[in-house]
Formats: C-alpha cells, structure tokens, sequence
C-alpha cells in the first residue's frame, strides 16, 4: 500500500466537510474492509505535531461501506462545523487504516482553512 498525498480543497472556518474515501494496495486495487476494521483520520497543526485538532474513527465521523460491488474499499469520512470553527491556516492531515493488523498510512497532506468573518 502505497500512501497518497492528498491536499484538501480549501475550506472556511465552520464548514462542513463531506469526502468518499476509497483504499487501494500498491497494485491499485481496492482493498476489502472487513468488519472491525480500524480507521483513524486526524487534523494537526503540521506533520510534526501530536495532538490532534481533529480527530475521526469508524463509528465517530467515518462510516465503513458494505463492501460488495462500487462500494469495495470505500468509507465516508464526515468533518462538522463544530470541528472547523477554531480551525485556520495550512493544516497537515492523515489517515491510517489497519490491514491484517498492520497499519498504513493511506494518504496525507495539507488542509487548508481560511477564516470566515461571517461565521
């Protein structure tokens, strides 16, 4: 599994965030999500920061597809206002899903996030 860098289209301040996630192998196939599966999408400061500014996992913001036919390898990652509303400037984002007990990174990046006068 190869990581992908992806950087996020910019966003304001309090908006909400929908994304389709789909997971591939180093042979870009998809790769099947069992149940139990663990995924973790955080927000940082940069990519030497620990503490996350936001924080998602399956069941708290991700949402794992029934993997059967389009829907293989797919999850939703779901990123609310109350999550972006203290957020701005470049953010560095990344998400680590855990296969056959190993995790991998599956793709990083920036997240850009401008301030919003208006919310």
């Amino acid at each position: 599994m190869t990581a992908r860098i992806v950087n996020a289209d910019e966003i304001w301040q309090g908006d909400h965030v929908d994304a389709v996630v789909t997971v591939y192998n180093r042979l870009n196939a998809r790769v099947t999500l069992i149940t139990g599966t663990a995924i973790t999408y955080g927000m940082h400061t940069s990519d030497k920061a620990k503490d996350f500014l936001v924080k998602k996992i399956v069941g708290d913001g991700i949402t794992v597809r029934t993997q059967t036919g389009d829907d293989i390898g797919v999850f939703d990652l779901v990123i609310l206002p109350a999550d972006t509303a203290p957020l701005v400037g470049d953010l560095y984002h990344e998400c680590i899903v855990v296969i056959d007990s190993k995790p991998r990174t599956i793709f990083y990046g920036t997240f850009p996030v401008n301030v919003s006068p208006l919310k």
